[in-house]
């Protein structure tokens, strides 16, 4: 992702794996743009160097449900961006419920 991340429009939630670069990153974009509240926000979290793209995006569903769903935002999200993800069975499972 890295510098990617500058691209996306100031005000909708990114959750981004915590790398070097992604961090930085990060980083600069929270100093640069005000932050309004955890539905705002970038959200980094770590990962285990054997997690792939979808263990990980498995991994950090529940959390990302829980800050973005229907029990914590007015309005929740209806729409998952996953770059470097594949949509795959299981996860498209997981979504479903």
């Amino acid at each position: 992702m890295g510098e990617h991340l500058a691209e996306f429009a100031p005000g909708v939630p990114r959750w981004i794996v915590n790398t070097p670069l992604n961090r930085v990153v990060a980083q600069r974009l929270w100093k640069e743009r005000t932050q309004k509240g955890h539905l705002t926000g970038i959200t980094t979290f770590n990962q285990s160097k054997s997690s792939s793209a979808e263990n990980l995006l498995m991994s950090e569903l529940d959390k990302i449900d829980l800050h973005h769903g229907s029990h914590s935002a007015n309005s929740p999200h209806t729409i998952l961006e996953l770059p470097g993800a594949p949509l795959r069975d299981r996860v498209i499972a997981e979504l479903s419920q």
